[in-house]
């Protein structure tokens, strides 16, 4: 192998290395832009869900709803509850939130 063959083998290897990790940094710059988009797309439904819950939360307190076994099923908390557990049956995004249902009536138990 002649001393050009060598020089342009070398020069060929590190180019090859440059642009491997060029490729890898831009990689893992684009799953963490992906995965900061997906947590704030999260926390945008959360609180979409939060907010209704309040909302509807107050409606029952202003009202004056008693706390049934019929009633429950229509209050905020359970409905958000119920979705809880059906919403990765619909999105396969690995997504999930837990909504805990007793907490919230013995809150309003109390008031």
């Amino acid at each position: 192998m002649g001393i050009q063959t060598k020089l342009l083998l070398f020069i060929g290897v590190i180019l090859l290395l440059i642009f491997t990790g060029i490729a890898a940094v831009n990689y893992q710059t684009t799953k963490q832009e992906v995965e900061d988009n997906l947590r704030e797309q999260a926390e945008k439904v959360r609180s979409l869900l939060m907010a209704y819950r309040d909302v509807q939360q107050k409606v029952f307190l202003n009202y004056e709803v008693p706390l049934t076994d019929i009633t429950l099923h229509f209050f905020p908390a359970y409905a958000i509850s119920k979705i809880s557990e059906e919403y990765p049956n619909w999105d396969k995004s690995g997504f999930s939130f837990k909504v805990v249902l007793h907490i919230v009536v013995v809150n309003l138990l109390k008031c």
